[in-house]
């Protein structure tokens, strides 16, 4: 088959959730002999990349503003589509989604990937807002399939009458022992860190994170906070202020990926992700893959993967108090205590999360579809 992606910034997958996403997806796709195109933008991928890991990268121009930079740039791609013979066209998030009757205008069959409910993100004004709940009613009604990658979007899209078919995101299962030389370089010690890892947003409560952390007491551990701006350059501003008393113990960081992202992993002593809203966080699923002890709000997708006190632990979404509660217990108990914990968060991601798995699932979809009338 050909396969084109649209609503991604760039590849390699350094940027975000969907760049990861679409690499892992494409390039299990390549390798099972089907021919996969990636629409790209020109200030994530340097134009003199055209493939990666066998995905196929086109660049289109984009008005690199907040609310233009995509709309843009997915308008393009979906109406390139029209003119190329492709066999399915997978749009990604329900922004991008709002052009997918272009490419209902071509040959192709056309399903989008909904991660989550992206006008509740707290970026967006009402009218950016609005249009992304025109999104959603086009995503939903005009693609051949809509794929959500947790239970509860599903749930949530069923009661308003809507079919859905939950394909969970996926991750690879790495490799125990990943090393510590570059996290050494940054001055910090396997264990005696909090890691939170993700963009830098207000609907993702870094600076939850910040303000638990200098509750702790705990002047002997060190918080990392691995994210780069998405639009939100002032927030970020205002993380790091907010910093500054503690400013010797907490490292920014920016954007992580390879190498570093992988030992800033392996090695933490806690994850914590404290968010207000997600769809089904691939970093989360990848601290559990390292085996660590993940700390994360009970909102529904974080419920949907982690058992409390089994394969991780859940604090009360609005409650900051209990945040602060359950992070200092984690960080006063013995390291042995919750080794077993973090055994039983790898062994999950194990069995629910494998990319090949996943792939068989959007691969038979994709078949399903081009077989459908």
């Amino acid at each position: 088959m050909r396969i084109a992606h649209i609503g991604l910034k760039g590849l390699p997958g350094t940027y975000s959730g969907i760049e990861t996403y679409v690499h892992e997806l494409g390039t299990r796709l390549v390798r099972r002999g089907h021919e996969v195109t990636a629409y790209v933008r020109p200030q994530y991928t340097p134009r003199h990349v055209r493939n990666d890991n066998g995905i196929r990268l086109v660049h289109l121009p984009t008005i690199r503003t907040k609310h233009l930079d995509a709309t843009i740039h997915s308008f393009l791609a979906a109406l390139h589509t029209i003119m190329l013979k492709y066999d399915v066209v997978h749009f990604h998030t329900i922004g991008p989604g709002f052009f997918v009757l272009l490419s209902r205008m071509s040959q192709a069959r056309v399903v989008i990937t909904i991660q989550r409910f992206d006008y509740l993100s707290g970026k967006w004004g009402w009218f950016a807002r609005t249009c992304l709940r025109l999104g959603e009613q086009v995503s939903l009604r005009v693609p051949h399939a809509a794929i959500v990658v947790a239970p509860f979007l599903q749930a949530h899209y069923q009661m308003l009458g809507h079919r859905t078919e939950y394909i969970p995101n996926g991750v690879p299962l790495p490799a125990v022992d990943i090393g510590m030389t570059r996290i050494r370089e940054l001055g910090l010690e396997p264990n005696r860190y909090v890691l939170f890892l993700g963009r830098l947003v207000p609907e993702k409560r870094p600076d939850w994170a910040i303000r638990a952390f200098q509750e702790s007491l705990d002047g002997t551990i060190r918080l990392v906070i691995a994210g780069g701006s998405s639009a939100t350059d002032q927030y970020v501003r205002d993380l790091k202020t907010l910093a500054k008393p503690t400013t010797d113990r907490i490292l920014f960081t920016d954007a992580v990926y390879g190498p570093l992202k992988a030992e800033l992993l392996a090695n933490a002593r806690v994850f914590v992700l404290p968010s207000a809203l997600e769809g089904l966080p691939i970093t989360l699923l990848e601290a559990m893959s390292y085996g660590r002890l993940c700390l994360v709000s009970d909102i529904p997708p974080h419920r949907d993967i982690i058992q409390d006190g089994k394969n991780g632990f859940l604090h009360r979404t609005a409650d900051f108090d209990h945040l602060c509660e359950c992070l200092s217990n984690i960080l006063h108990a013995a390291p042995s205590e919750l080794v077993s914990i973090g055994a039983v968060a790898r062994m999950t991601v194990a069995e629910r999360y494998d990319w090949e798995k996943v792939v068989d699932q959007i691969e038979h979809l994709y078949e399903m579809v081009r077989l459908s009338s």
